[in-house]
């Protein structure tokens, strides 16, 4: 960081006794080395920083002009503080419409100095007009300044070598982890509340190296992937995905013997050339498994990855429910789920994925045993990470077109019109998919209307644990929106109805993504702002909410920015809009 802070203040911005500097991020481990180096100069130091005590620690070191970098009212701030004329330098690590922003407020000659990559690697575009103040605009590069011209890196490093030395550098805070608790650290660096660096040490602390659940976005070939529930619909169809990624040896586990529509599936992946091995075996039946995986083993082909699927449904009241019902609803998910995890303790597994239900979640009536086997579930993988090994629970909501509730009509009735909504299985393996990348833990996915399913579950409103979604649904439903863009669409209005919808758009990403709405530039990608599977859900339940109309699953990847999805979510309005006239003739 001192290097960086070196070449980007002294070498490339010229600072000099006397200046200004905006530093952006200025708690931050960079941050705090910059203004180590403008102290050093006889340079004046404004910061910004991300939360209140952040702030409260610059303004104890000295630091006068201190502003929040979350919003973008440090731009008249450091005008006002400057009397008008503006900064020196700026070292920017903000993005979106922070970086135009942050021209905005240079003074003539002044210099903008970019540390970060989102926006460069993104192809960020900059209007001319601020370069009538004759500024300069440049970027830090340290890796490519290394390969490009290691002469110069070395007499950089020199230089700030020997500044360290002189105890430049002394006073930056520094955080410790031990390397087994380094998924902590990054959790703790993603928050974005610490102050300074975060530094692993005591690596004797990791016994087990991470592993990828899948290698270049793949599935192993050399593999074998063992799916319990494995000749169902559900688990059919995962198998499905998983040799379309790569996969070719599958060993489907299931209690009964494949079906003539199970036998005529698997046909098919044998054509595509997987080896499927099937195994008529209860999950539950920790010998039985045990025995199917050794027979796998045997043939030399090493077990990667745990798909756990099995699942049975026997709702009852508590009053009702008897201890056999108990049980048929616990063994597949408890036991099956133990003999998993036992028969696999010395596999190198890269996946071990239990099916959960939102059901552990929110809870459901009549389903208290279906229930506590999924929070079981979640619970056994929080274990498994713990001591070291892979682990994913997902706490699906509703299959639209599989599962158990799709079995039951009444059943996906009932939960849609509470307001848990469904999907298919292909919108599921693609969040699936996400979550491994993400090496996620424990996770929920369902579409949940939150009006109707307070509507339905009043009591659960009252419930502290659903007090942010509370709140968060009564702004977002509270103000009236849908009827505007009902009447706009209605008049035909369609530039305002573009500007009402964007605007709408990024207001409720910036929800999801915890922003600012002003931060969120429309010409910049949702992924490059943060935006997962799981948030690109909320975000499109909510607009369904809001718009009144049913997205497609991919529409937010396919247009990818608040600016280009304007449009097409106009035209499925006004399609909405003239197909309500029609009817209505």
């Amino acid at each position: 960081v001192g290097t960086t802070a070196w070449h980007g203040l002294i070498d490339l911005g010229r600072l000099g006794a006397g200046d200004t500097v905006l530093v952006h991020g200025a708690a931050g481990g960079l941050g705090l080395a910059a203004i180590e180096v403008a102290r050093h100069v006889g340079a004046r130091v404004i910061a910004t920083a991300g939360t209140r005590a952040k702030r409260d620690q610059l303004r104890r070191m000295g630091i006068e002009h201190v502003f929040d970098s979350r919003s973008l009212d440090w731009v008249r701030a450091s005008l006002d503080a400057t009397g008008g004329a503006g900064v020196d330098v700026v070292l920017n690590s903000l993005t979106g419409a922070a970086l135009d922003a942050g021209l905005e407020v240079l003074a003539e000659d002044g210099r903008f100095i970019e540390v970060g990559k989102r926006d460069i690697y993104s192809g960020r575009r900059l209007g001319l007009t601020p370069f009538r103040k004759a500024i300069t605009v440049a970027s830090v590069d340290i890796a490519g300044l290394m390969a490009r011209r290691p002469e110069r890196f070395a007499s950089l490093l020199q230089r700030v070598w020997s500044a360290a030395a002189d105890g430049l550098f002394a006073g930056l805070p520094v955080t410790t982890y031990p390397f087994g608790r380094a998924g902590e650290a990054l959790r703790d660096m993603a928050r974005g509340e610490h102050v300074g660096k975060l530094v692993l040490t005591e690596p004797g602390t990791v016994s087990r190296l991470a592993v990828h659940a899948l290698p270049g976005g793949r599935f192993r070939p050399d593999g074998c992937y063992v799916i319990s529930g494995g000749l169902g619909a559900l688990g059919l169809s995962f198998a499905e995905r998983a040799v379309s990624l790569g996969a070719r040896n599958l060993l489907l586990l299931g209690r009964s013997a494949p079906s003539a529509g199970a036998q005529e599936r698997i046909g098919r992946l044998r054509d595509q050339g997987a080896t499927v091995r099937t195994a008529q075996v209860d999950v539950a039946d920790e010998a039985g498994v045990a025995e199917a995986l050794t027979a796998v083993r045997s043939g030399g082909v090493p077990i990667r990855g745990v798909v756990h699927a099995a699942g049975v449904l026997a709702d009852a009241t508590i009053a009702t429910l008897a201890a056999d019902q108990l049980e048929a609803v616990l063994a597949p998910k408890v036991r099956g789920a133990l003999a998993l995890d036992r028969a696999t303790a010395a596999d190198p597994l890269d996946l071990f994925v239990v099916f959960s239900s939102i059901a552990g979640l929110v809870g459901n009536p009549g389903q208290a045993g279906y229930a506590a086997a999924n929070t079981f579930l979640d619970g056994l993988v929080r274990r498994r990470r713990a001591a070291g090994r892979v682990g994913l629970s997902v706490q699906w909501g509703p299959f639209e077109d599989v599962g158990l509730a799709s079995q039951d009509d009444v059943r996906g009735s009932r939960l849609a019109d509470r307001g848990l909504g469904g999907f298919g299985v292909e919108e599921a393996w693609d969040a699936l998919l996400g979550f491994l990348a993400e090496d996620a833990v424990v996770t929920s996915y369902a579409p949940l209307d939150l009006k109707a399913w307070f509507d339905a579950y009043p009591e659960t409103a009252g419930l502290p644990s659903w007090s942010w979604l509370r709140e968060d649904q009564g702004a977002a439903t509270g103000s009236g929106a849908d009827v505007e863009f009902t009447a706009l669409a209605r008049a035909g209005d369609r530039e305002r109805l573009d500007a009402a919808i964007e605007q709408t758009v990024r207001g409720l990403a910036a929800k999801v993504l915890r922003l600012e709405p002003s931060s969120i530039d429309p010409q910049v990608p949702f992924k490059a702002l943060g935006l997962d599977s799981l948030m690109g859900l909320e975000l499109r339940t909510r607009l369904e909410r809001v718009l009144g109309i049913r997205l497609s699953p991919t529409l937010l990847w396919t247009y990818g920015t608040s600016g280009a999805l304007a449009e097409p979510l106009a035209d499925l309005l006004l399609d909405s809009v003239g197909a309500e006239q029609v009817s209505s003739r």
